[in-house]
C-alpha cells in the first residue's frame, strides 16, 4: 500500500475528478477532509457526490478512504487532537483542491476558506514535513490570480498591481501568495487551470456556471447582443484535462518548486463567435430550434448603451469577456507536451450533458410536476433521507418517493 494523502474539495466537482484517478491509477489511500457535523453526515456529503462512479462507490469499503469531518475555516482544521496528530506521523502528500468559489461573494466570507483555509493546511503539511518529510504539498490555485492583467502571463509571475475584477480573484492571490512562500521550506506545486468546464468525452459536470450561463442565455433567446469580441478566445479548459495533469505532477519530482498554467494556448481556444455558432447548430440539431444569430459588442461599448438596452449577463461574468492576455504553459509542456482539445467534438458533448441535466430547458410544469419529473428520473436519480420509526434513517430511491406520493395522492381524492 502506498502513502496517504490528504485531499481537501472532495466534494467539489474538479476534486472528485482528482480522488477518481488516484483511486484507479494508484495504490495510495486518501484521508478526505468534508466540512460536516461528524463523521457520518460527512460521509453522506461525500457519498451523495461520489455516487454513480465505480472507483469512488468502490473505495468506502475498503481501507483506501478515510473520512474526516472537519472545517478549513476552524482552528486545527475542525479535526480533533488525535486525527491531527495522526495525520502528522503519515501524511505523505496534501491535494488542496477546496475553495469558495463565489465570484459575487463577500471578501471576508472568502477569506475565510481561500486564505485562512490555506495557512491552516501548510501549518499541517509543515508539521508533517519536520516530523517525516512531506512527499508534496500541491496547491489548486486558478489563472485569474492575475487578475486584470492583460498581455503575456508566465506561470512564475504573481502580482497585485493590476486590480482583480472579484473577492474570489483577490482570495485566491493572497493564498497562492502563501504557498509560494512555503516553497522554501516544502515541496511545493502550484496548478492553475482556466475556467474549467465539462469532461471532454461525457460533458459531465456538477454545477453549470462560468461559460454555462451565457450560453444557456443565448439558446434560450435572451442574449442576442453579446458583451465580447467575436475574435475573444475563450479561456475554456475539460476538468478532465486538469484532474489528470495534476494526479500525473504530483508523483513527478520534476514539478516540486513549479507553478503550472492548466489552460489551452489561445491558438487552440475557441472564439467567442465559433463558441456561439457551434451552440447555434446544436440548437438546430438537438433542440429542433435555432437562435438568432449573435450581434457582438465589445465590453468597452457596453458602457454606452442605455441599461435597459445591455445584456442580461451577470455582472460578475462580465470581466472574463473582456480578457486580452496570454497564459504561457512553459512548464506544464516540458513535463507533459503540449495540449490540443477538439473543440468541434467536445462542445457539443458539453451541451448535451448540460441539457440532459436540464439546465438549457425552459419547463412549463408546476412545482410539483417537476417534483414528480425528477422522482421518476432515471438518468438523474434522485435519493430521499427520512427519520425511521425505530430511530435512525430511511433511505428511499426516488421511485419509492414517487410511488408514495401517488399513494397519498389517490387517497385523498
Amino acid at each position: 500500500m502506498g502513502g496517504l494523502i490528504l485531499l481537501t474539495g472532495a466534494t467539489g466537482f474538479l476534486g472528485a475528478q482528482i480522488a477518481r484517478i488516484l483511486l484507479r491509477d494508484t495504490d495510495h489511500r486518501l484521508a478526505v477532509l468534508v466540512r460536516g457535523r461528524d463523521e457520518r453526515d460527512a460521509r453522506r456529503r461525500l457519498e451523495s457526490v461520489w455516487s454513480g462512479w465505480p472507483e469512488t462507490e468502490g473505495a468506502f469499503g475498503s481501507d483506501r478512504v478515510r473520512v474526516l469531518p472537519g472545517d478549513l475555516s476552524r482552528p486545527g482544521l475542525g479535526l480533533g487532537r488525535h486525527s491531527v496528530s495522526e495525520l502528522k506521523r503519515t501524511l505523505t502528500h496534501v491535494v488542496h483542491a477546496a475553495a469558495e468559489l463565489k465570484l459575487d461573494g463577500e471578501l471576508g466570507e472568502l477569506r475565510r476558506i481561500n486564505v485562512e483555509g490555506t495557512s491552516r493546511l501548510l501549518e499541517l503539511a509543515r508539521a508533517a514535513h519536520v516530523d517525516h518529510g512531506l512527499e508534496r504539498y500541491a496547491h489548486v490555485s486558478t489563472a485569474y490570480v492575475a487578475g486584470s492583467r492583460t498581455g503575456e502571463v508566465a506561470e512564475e509571475e504573481l502580482t497585485d498591481v493590476y486590480g482583480f475584477a472579484n473577492a474570489y480573484e483577490q482570495t485566491k492571490y493572497e493564498a497562492e501568495l502563501q504557498v509560494r512562500a512555503a516553497m522554501r521550506e516544502l515541496p511545493v506545486s502550484v496548478f492553475r487551470p482556466g475556467m474549467v468546464v465539462g469532461d471532454s468525452l461525457s460533458g459531465e459536470i456538477r454545477a453549470f456556471n462560468t461559460v454555462y450561463v451565457p450560453l444557456r442565455l443565448y439558446l434560450c433567446g435572451r442574449l442576442r447582443l453579446v458583451p465580447v469580441r467575436p475574435d475573444l478566445p475563450v479561456n475554456l479548459v475539460p476538468v478532465d484535462y486538469v484532474a489528470k495533469t495534476i494526479a500525473k505532477l504530483l508523483f513527478d519530482p520534476r514539478a516540486i518548486g513549479l507553478t503550472f498554467h492548466l489552460t489551452v494556448q489561445p491558438d487552440h481556444l475557441p472564439k467567442a463567435q465559433e463558441l456561439l455558432r457551434v451552440a447555434r447548430s446544436w440548437a438546430a440539431e438537438r433542440l429542433g430550434e435555432t437562435p438568432p444569430i449573435a450581434r457582438f459588442l465589445p465590453l468597452e461599448a457596453l458602457a454606452r448603451l442605455p441599461e435597459a438596452e445591455r445584456p442580461a449577463v451577470p455582472g460578475f461574468l462580465l470581466s472574463y469577456f473582456g480578457e486580452d492576455r496570454r497564459f504561457h504553459r512553459d512548464n506544464v509542456e516540458r513535463l507533459l507536451g503540449p495540449y490540443v482539445p477538439d473543440w468541434e467534438e467536445i462542445l457539443p458533448r458539453l451541451l448535451d450533458y448540460a441539457e440532459c441535466r436540464g439546465f438549457l430547458r425552459r419547463s412549463d410544469r408546476t412545482v410539483r410536476e417537476q417534483v414528480l419529473y425528477r422522482l421518476e428520473n432515471r438518468g438523474l436519480p434522485v435519493r430521499k433521507n427520512e427519520p425511521a420509526a425505530e430511530g435512525g434513517e430511511l433511505r428511499l430511491a426516488g421511485m419509492e418517493s414517487y410511488r408514495e406520493i401517488g399513494a397519498v395522492t389517490v387517497g385523498a381524492a
